[in-house]
């Protein structure tokens, strides 16, 4: 039995590393390609940074969940662990048995990473969580969610409305697809 956990958990190790390394593969972990400030066709994507507290809880303690989703059921993972940034994924969304992570990126920058690059049979909601994104005064019902095009080198705004939760601090969204995802004005 000890051995058949060990295996389990090496196995885990090592998909999530995969996961880690070959998301938006032209820029797994930094954001040198993934450049704010990009001019796209609408104007301005300017990604929002993490406000400095929330910077020094991410060093402390690092937001990742991962989970395996199968298609016959709804999931939801992500929540607590990733400071309340999640995917909730209804049944039918995958053809198979598939293992989601939710990891919040360290750095200045805010953006949460949802792994494994894939588009979806159906949409799925993504929330965020704004309570560590540095607002600067702004009004979080003018928040924009964005997206990283690894096709492009660009970050893109999220086209589908977006949903508001001000007691939560949360914004949600559905999409298709995963990516590499933020916020902007």
């Amino acid at each position: 039995m000890k051995r058949l956990i060990s295996t389990l958990g090496v196995i885990l190790v090592v998909i999530s590393l995969s996961f880690f390394l070959t998301s938006c593969a032209d820029n797994p972990v930094g954001f040198s390609t993934g450049k704010p400030g990009i001019v796209n066709r609408d104007g301005q994507v300017k990604l929002l940074k993490w406000n400095d507290a929330f910077k020094q809880e991410l060093l402390a303690k690092k937001g990742f969940a991962g989970k395996w989703v199968f298609p016959d059921n709804d999931a939801t993972v992500g929540g607590k662990k990733t400071y309340n940034n999640s995917v909730y994924i209804p049944a039918g969304a995958v053809s198979e048995p598939t293992y989601v992570t939710v990891e919040v990126l360290g750095g200045d920058y805010a953006a949460v990473e949802f792994n494994p690059s894939m588009t979806f049979n159906k949409n799925v909601t993504i929330t965020l969580s704004y309570a560590g994104v540095d607002l600067g005064g702004g009004s979080p019902y003018d928040l924009k969610p964005v997206w990283y095009n690894p096709e492009t080198g660009n970050w893109e705004y999220v086209n589908s409305p977006v949903t508001v939760d001000t007691k939560k601090q949360t914004i949600s969204f559905q999409t298709n697809h995963f990516s590499r995802y933020g916020w902007s004005w």
